[in-house]
């Protein structure tokens, strides 16, 4: 097995390593990770981040962290109360993955278990009702590898690759084969279709999803091209859409009207709505000629990439000071934030930016409503500013 010199969240790490990602075996099969022997303790190496629109959370040897907004309960305090600084999640510490939709956030246990909190009325959160949580709430699946969380649904990967997937439902973003206007889901289902997946990413009105043999699907709203089936496409799809023909992709990430992931040679490819020419690109193609990426991020009006050497690139709008460039200037082309510094993982918001270094130190930029920087104030930053978790 080959190992590439950062593990970014594990998209782009070919070996088998202890938080449960199908991405982990390089021969495209799942780890089974099931039972107390493969479940060793998380260290403070081990992180996840997630930027969402209006908070941000971070997992640190187990221990889950949010901040920002939480007057859903998506701090998952117990109240709904905000904060500009990092708070605590509870006392466990067997926490592997977190992720923030824009009034949720779900995270992802060692063994395998799915809790979700914050707003639920779209069902976002798999409970089987439209009741906030403001603690995190287990929801019922069996264990899985991967959870998803990005606007107002939710979907997971199960330790078997079957994709499930939950909440708002009109644009088909939940893959059910349903028809238009499609009801929510508060429970769980199954995406239509059989498909056996390795990762998710769940957009704002979409979902694109990569096969265990590495194929590339994606469905819902297609207003922008963003799902990248090509001219004349319609403008939804409720059931996984091949995008392509070919089996050669890594990892993605998924916006509001854009989408982007790595293939296998590292290289960048983007489609839907292209920052750079502000027109819509109905086929993946690719984002520059260096093929040297590991990890892509995307939201509404920017993205951010990581190199495999671990220097950080971001482009589009920048008016609240998301690049992090010291200024509030748009870049409609890829430009790297902070030449010389290192940087192991990157999340990126609806308006705001959160990276953390490869000295382990965690930094956040953008619009600061609500604290979702976590710097001690609501002042927007241009620059990647330090905060600490407790």
């Amino acid at each position: 097995m080959r190992a590439t010199s950062l593990c970014l969240l594990l998209v782009a790490c070919d070996v088998p390593v202890v938080v449960l990602r199908a991405e982990a075996l390089g021969d495209g099969g799942i780890l089974d990770a099931g039972g107390a022997d493969a479940q060793p303790a998380l260290t403070e190496s081990d992180w996840t981040l997630s930027a969402g629109s209006g908070h941000s959370c971070a997992v640190r040897g187990g221990a889950l962290y949010c901040w920002g907004d939480g007057r859903n309960g998506q701090l998952g305090q117990g109240a709904t109360a905000s904060s500009d600084r990092p708070l605590r999640v509870g006392e466990d510490n067997d926490w592997v993955l977190v992720t923030t939709g824009d009034l949720h956030t779900c995270g992802l246990r060692s063994n395998g278990a799915i809790a979700c909190f914050g707003a639920n009325g779209a069902g976002q959160l798999g409970l089987s009702d439209l009741v906030d949580r403001p603690v995190p709430t287990v929801v019922p699946l069996p264990p899985a590898l991967e959870v998803s969380a990005r606007h107002g649904h939710s979907c997971a990967v199960l330790r078997d690759g079957q994709l499930w997937c939950w909440g708002a439902n009109l644009e088909g973003q939940l893959g059910l084969g349903d028809n238009f206007p499609g009801a929510d889901r508060s429970t769980p289902e199954r995406v239509s279709g059989g498909l056996l997946f390795r990762t998710v990413a769940t957009g704002q009105g979409h979902t694109c999803a990569i096969t265990q043999d590495r194929a590339l699907y994606c469905w819902g709203r297609n207003s922008s091209a963003h799902l990248g089936l090509g001219p004349g496409a319609e403008v939804q799809y409720r059931t996984p859409q091949r995008v392509g023909g070919d089996n050669h992709w890594l990892s993605l990430a998924a916006g509001q009207e854009s989408t982007c992931a790595i293939r296998e040679d590292h290289a960048l490819w983007c489609w839907g709505l292209d920052f750079e020419s502000e027109q819509n690109v109905d086929r993946p193609t690719p984002r520059g000629a260096s093929a040297d990426y590991g990890l892509v991020r995307v939201d509404a009006f920017h993205l951010c990439a990581l190199k495999l050497d671990g220097a950080l690139w971001c482009q589009g709008r920048g008016v609240e000071g998301q690049l992090g460039r010291g200024n509030t200037d748009a870049s409609p082309r890829l430009v790297q934030i902070e030449p010389g510094r290192r940087f192991s993982s990157v999340s990126v918001g609806r308006m705001h930016t959160c990276a953390r270094d490869d000295a382990g130190r965690l930094f956040c930029t953008g619009d600061n409503a609500e604290g979702k920087l976590g710097v001690g104030d609501k002042n927007r930053r241009s620059v990647l500013s330090e905060l600490t978790l407790p």
